[in-house]
């Protein structure tokens, strides 16, 4: 939780014009956040689109970065997924590429969030009567940008507060 707490130092303080210089700055931040989400998911073929959601009330200013959309996969590869057990349904055997355990698939994205290959399968068919599907590390993509983006937001907040208070 990022927490940006000022005094006000003079009694002559236009007050609406401090929330609003905040909420500009805050909302810049936001727009950011978003280009930074949508990075992420550039090369993606089923990639979210994201917007910005917004509130000030008496107690704080609050804008949200939303992923809308194809958000399935999305959460899949941001939250991570339990794996499981598959078998075929109605054939003898299930047949795909594979190469050995972590060799079979290369993903877009990495837990680093940079671009990790083209996200194809690799290796010669084989078939199998059931696997065990390991599921997916979870990437943490919210977690990751607020990290990078934080000391940006709250050298941003400040600097918009100073602006507030010489007013």
């Amino acid at each position: 939780m990022i927490e940006l707490r000022f005094e006000v130092t003079t009694t002559k303080v236009d007050f609406s014009k401090m929330v609003l210089d905040l909420e500009n700055a805050a909302l810049g931040c936001a727009n950011d956040l978003m280009k930074m989400e949508s990075d992420i998911v550039a090369n993606w073929t089923n990639k979210p689109t994201f917007y910005v959601s917004g509130d000030t009330t008496a107690i704080g200013i609050t804008y949200t970065v939303i992923p809308v959309g194809k958000t399935l996969q999305w959460r899949a590869v941001s939250r991570g997924a339990k794996g499981k057990t598959f078998g075929p349904k109605t054939a003898k055997n299930l047949v795909f590429p594979y190469q050995g355990k972590g060799n079979s698939y290369i993903p877009k994205t990495s837990p680093n969030l940079y671009y990790g290959g083209p996200g194809v399968k690799v290796g010669p068919i084989r078939k199998f009567k059931q696997v065990n599907w390991p599921g997916i590390e979870a990437r943490h993509f919210e977690e990751s940008v607020m990290t990078k983006y934080k000391p940006t937001f709250e050298s941003k907040m400040k600097a918009a507060l100073a602006r507030a208070q010489l007013r």
